[in-house]
């Protein structure tokens, strides 16, 4: 009820990607007999986004023993950065509402960033809902972190110039973690914060009432769900996942926020904004128009996609100290 028609407010190419969405959707599901859980529902869904991808990146799996068992993770290394052992280096939380998404699934976002930004990117595998929830992702993260900074120059990246980024629910663990840094005072220095599209703790607001259904899976039912599975109903107390009710008036790094304008997280962005700016911290908001959430995904096909990589990667290059 009194959803606006964000169909018709798409550009041509998100139209288009959307209904090959619902198409493939629906053709693993019939293919399937309706067996494929959600986990693997969404990676296959995802193959088409990140194959095929003429790059130049090298990319490298391996697996680290963080708090609650084993990780996986996979370096992303533009052309040249394995000849140095300093290479700017961003950690990368993928999205998925806590529930879904793997290293496989945003592959090709790491890809773009890494080609783009000229930086390594360390892409988490995070462990996920229903087996673990919150604050397992953040801890997991803040380990993630630990290790990069002890084998930094191993991994041919500076320890000192670790940037944090995610999509959706990795952009909340990336702020998350951010905070998590500064209030334990954790020699651990974060110097930009790449956020897409992040949900950041709004329950209720303009966007969420007006925006939202199945082509972007976040209908109102969509992110209550999200927040009950990833937080719980003994987690009232969740301070690092409902972000705007912690303080978020000082200690944060340089942080590039993208939006898009039909997505019922647009507040979130746009509250965040408000609160950094106000308080004369170093931020920019850039929201694309006619696309929806998850976006960052079709850069094959999608301009915005492509733009908002670039407005990011200028954003991350222009605050790099000069040696770099």
């Amino acid at each position: 009820m009194n959803k606006i028609d964000s169909i018709k407010r798409m550009t041509h190419e998100m139209k288009e990607i959307v209904f090959l969405e619902e198409k493939t959707i629906n053709e693993l599901l019939e293919k399937s007999n309706g067996t494929l859980d959600e986990k693997e529902l969404y990676r296959q869904s995802r193959k088409y986004w990140n194959e095929n991808i003429e790059t130049t990146v090298e990319t490298i799996d391996g697996v680290f023993d963080g708090p609650y068992g084993e990780i996986s993770y996979r370096l992303f290394y533009p052309e040249g950065a394995r000849n140095r052992k300093d290479n700017p280096g961003i950690v990368f939380f993928h999205g998925g509402g806590f529930v879904v998404g793997d290293l496989d699934t945003h592959h090709g976002i790491s890809v773009h960033l890494a080609e783009e930004t000229g930086a390594v990117i360390a892409s988490l595998g995070y462990h996920l809902v229903p087996e673990y929830g919150y604050p397992v992702p953040l801890e997991e993260g803040l380990a993630f972190i630990s290790f990069i900074r002890e084998k930094g120059y191993d991994l041919h990246m500076d320890p000192e110039c670790i940037s944090l980024a995610g999509d959706s629910a990795g952009a909340q663990i990336s702020l998350g973690v951010a905070l998590m840094i500064r209030d334990q005072k954790k020699e651990m220095p974060i110097h930009s914060l790449l956020l897409f599209y992040g949900v950041f703790g709004l329950r209720d607001s303009m966007s969420r009432r007006l925006f939202g259904g199945s082509w972007d899976g976040l209908s109102e039912e969509n992110l209550e769900d999200y927040e009950n599975r990833y937080i719980g109903d003994d987690q009232k107390d969740a301070p690092y996942a409902k972000l705007f009710d912690w303080d978020l008036t000082y200690g944060l790094p340089p942080t590039f926020l993208a939006a898009c304008d039909l997505d019922p997280l647009l507040d979130d962005s746009k509250l965040l904004n408000a609160i950094m700016k106000e308080n004369k911290m170093d931020v920019q908001l850039v929201i694309y128009s006619g696309v929806i959430h998850g976006f960052l995904h079709y850069a094959k096909q999608l301009k915005e996609s492509r733009e908002a990589i670039l407005d990011s990667t200028n954003f991350f290059k222009n605050r790099l100290p000069k040696t770099y």
